[in-house]
């Protein structure tokens, strides 16, 4: 396999936050702010993952609320700070596309994410014009859905090909014992042969709390046979991992689920997937990267 040790280890998918200023599903230890200097600490300790050269990661909105303010201020910091190599922003309802392309440093922005709650409020209509708009300015539009709007979602991927789409959290898996499975596999196999969509290996530590480890085993394995690890890109989700180990637990746990070693990752799942499915994503003069 090349590319045994790639320089560059991309985490797809932290979060910054501030409690006063929305976010109302936060609570517990994750009800307190989480800064950029929180995200380099808990990055720079990154005893698992020592063959990674240079770390890079990506901010993902977090469901803020509808003051629309969190896209601008994670595309300041990532104009700013180089551990940030671009942002998945919220496009609040009655926001357009080109509204987010107006906002300064924009250019590192790789395009939005969408709630299941959001998404299911669209009718087709909305839903195609969304991806057409986002598919023109070669944004990525991101899903966090489950199983019940995953063929939904292969519906927009079929109409509008050109669009590149990711989906969080091995794209909705809903368990290998869920009486759900089949529409899972139907919606899956039919987003797995398009090069455009991406699947994060994101939250894993979590999903072991909530659902033992070995269930997790068993549903990182179906969707690495079903997407390949082509597909497959890592995602810490932090800070919501601390519920459950750090920074450097979290991306070890994605790479071993995937049926791999820090040592042995390859290099679509360090980073070059990610550079396919978020084709704004600009990773010139990161240290650790090379043209592959």
């Amino acid at each position: 396999m090349p590319d045994q040790l790639p320089g560059l280890l991309l985490d797809t998918h932290t979060h910054l936050w501030n409690p006063a200023l929305g976010y109302p599903w936060l609570s517990g230890e994750l009800r307190r702010p989480y800064s950029p200097g929180d995200l380099r600490e808990a990055v720079a300790a990154r005893s698992p993952v020592p063959p990674f050269r240079q770390v890079a990661v990506i901010l993902v909105e977090a469901d803020r609320g509808p003051d629309g303010t969190e896209t601008a201020e994670h595309l300041r910091l990532a104009a700013h700070d180089p551990l940030v190599v671009g942002v998945v922003g919220d496009l609040p309802p009655g926001r357009t596309v080109d509204s987010l392309l107006d906002l300064p440093g924009s250019e590192r922005l790789l395009g939005i994410r969408t709630s299941a709650r959001r998404f299911a409020a669209l009718d087709r209509s909305e839903r195609l014009a969304l991806a057409g708009a986002l598919a023109t300015h070669r944004l990525t539009w991101e899903f966090n859905v489950g199983v019940e709007l995953l063929p939904d979602v292969a519906d927009v991927v079929r109409a509008e090909p050109s669009l590149h789409v990711v989906l969080d959290h091995l794209a909705g898996f809903p368990g290998a014992r869920s009486p759900d499975l089949p529409t899972w596999e139907r919606a899956a196999g039919r987003l797995a042969v398009r090069s455009s969509v991406g699947v994060k290996v994101s939250g894993l530590l979590t999903m072991d709390r909530d659902r033992g480890r070995a269930e997790t085993d068993r549903a990182a394995a179906r969707v690495v046979d079903t997407f390949g690890p082509a597909h497959l890109m890592l995602g810490s989700d932090w800070p919501v991992c601390r519920q459950a180990g750090t920074w450097s637990e979290s991306i070890d746990r994605a790479i071993r689920a995937c049926g791999f070693t820090a040592t042995s990752a390859p290099a679509d799942l360090a980073g070059r997937s990610a550079a396919r499915c978020y084709p704004r994503l600009d990773l010139t003069g990161v240290p650790g990267t090379a043209p592959g």
